[in-house]
């Protein structure tokens, strides 16, 4: 796997990175059937990089001193880097199969604790946010219906915003 190094306080990665690498080695006979992926490290080295878009080095590393790297593929990677934002969202239930609630129970409205949660990711992807939606099914419950889940986040046009963010 491609280690991250010094990636610079408040940023965060924003977008896809490769984890892997290809290698073309060269060994000695004795030491290429010792040769395993943790013969070699990879890493990017984001050391006073700032926020927006980077090409950067793929730094391969024989571990093994028997082993040589003639290439590494992708020999350089885009990385986006992006300030760390965060900020509360609302948390709304989202009931579903309400009509199904056998007949003389009623439903109330439901109850949420947290009523807001922390959003956190890079600073265009949290402004998307607008939501965190609790999925409760309450189809022929006879019961109090008690649900812990983590929410799912939303945009304004109720796509799924989560990809980048977390909470």
């Amino acid at each position: 796997p491609i280690k991250i190094l010094n990636l610079g306080e408040n940023l965060v990665i924003s977008g896809e990175v490769p984890t892997e690498a290809k290698l073309q080695v060269r060994a000695l006979a004795t030491t290429w059937e010792q040769l395993h992926t943790s013969s070699f490290e990879l890493t990017l080295d984001l050391h006073g990089l700032t926020a927006g878009p980077h090409d950067v080095s793929v730094i391969a590393k024989a571990l093994d001193l028997g082993a040589t790297i003639l290439r590494v593929d992708p020999a350089r990677v885009n990385v986006n880097l992006e300030e760390l934002a965060e900020r509360k969202v609302h948390v709304r239930a989202k009931v579903l199969d309400e009509e199904s609630i056998p007949l003389g129970y009623t439903s109330r409205l439901p109850e949420i604790t947290p009523e807001q949660v922390l959003v956190r990711g890079p600073k265009t992807a949290v402004a998307q946010v607008t939501e965190a939606v609790i999925e409760l099914n309450i189809k022929n419950a006879r019961d109090t219906v008690i649900k812990q889940d983590v929410p799912t986040l939303l945009d304004g046009v109720q796509r799924l915003a989560e990809r980048y963010c977390w909470l």
